[in-house]
């Protein structure tokens, strides 16, 4: 099959990725550059660079900004640990022990909406289930309800879906690295540790950054979680970019300054992506 053929088969794929982004992203740009408010449909007009002017003064994006970013870092933070340490246990110690794995892969296949709804279930204070284990103790918290809780539940629902996602990935480095490399470090005396630091996370740093990648991409645009569990409340103490241009376009109806918004975050989400992309080239590089 010549290259002629290959491209005339890609053909298709192209042209409906075209239709589902290209096209899109095309009317995004256009309305950021209008005054368009969804009631007032008769007064659309051009108003240039005036909507993301706005946005280096508007309190509440940096606010949802800042929000974004503690998504980011802790979720990741979690995450990334937990699935490394998960992958590490069941490619090593418990390596013929096959079906523990698959016992990590369900909460992957749960809908987000299912999860959010589940979750603000479990983190309801009087009939919640989390709560019903703390009265134990004598202790009852409203974590959803509390400003300084409510983003650590909703990120702790967004840790307990993604985590086997990446354990996936981790798991597919792990069982890449040949055996007789570890045999080789026992031999020189290294300790579990020592292989896993020294052996194990250099050799996957391909995987593992992979996931960061999908990670960061997954959580920008995060929505159904904490539109079931919190609405961005209370106050704004959930409220992520991707929640903020939500709801100034659906709640204020101001589909311009809305899609002023989104161009920033598509920016903000292909700038971290090369910057990721970059450190992944390299990691396999030096592979």
């Amino acid at each position: 099959m010549n290259r002629k053929h290959l491209f005339l088969m890609l053909i298709p794929t192209i042209i409906a990725f075209f239709v589902v982004f290209f096209i899109p992203i095309g009317y995004l740009f256009n309305y950021s550059f209008l005054n368009y408010e969804l009631t007032d449909p008769l007064g659309i007009k051009f108003i240039g660079l005036k909507n993301y002017f706005r946005i280096f003064s508007d309190k509440e994006f940096w606010n949802s900004l800042r929000i974004t970013i503690i998504f980011l870092i802790v979720g990741i933070g979690i995450q990334v640990p937990i699935a490394l340490l998960l992958g590490e246990i069941l490619s090593g110690p418990l390596k013929r022990l096959q079906f523990l794995r698959s016992l990590f892969l369900p909460p992957m296949v749960v809908p987000p909406v299912v999860a959010g709804v589940m979750f603000r279930i479990m983190y309801h204070p009087t009939i919640g289930i989390i709560n019903y284990f703390l009265s134990f103790l004598g202790i009852s918290h409203p974590w959803l309800a509390n400003n300084k809780t409510a983003l650590f539940s909703v990120i702790m629902v967004d840790v307990w879906q993604y985590v086997p996602f990446l354990l996936i990935l981790f798991l597919a480095g792990f069982s890449s690295i040949p055996e007789e490399v570890y045999e080789s470090a026992m031999i020189d005396g290294a300790n579990r540790w020592q292989t896993f630091i020294k052996i194990s996370l250099p050799l996957i740093k391909g995987s593992l950054l992979l996931g960061l990648l999908f990670r960061v991409i997954d959580i920008l645009k995060v929505f159904p979680t904490i539109h079931i569990m919190t609405a961005g409340g209370p106050g704004r103490a959930t409220e992520t970019v991707n929640y903020y241009t939500y709801r100034m376009a659906f709640s204020y109806t101001n589909i311009g300054y809305a899609s002023a918004l989104g161009v920033a975050l598509v920016i903000i989400t292909i700038l971290l992506s090369l910057i990721m992309l970059r450190f992944f080239r390299q990691a396999r590089v030096n592979q």
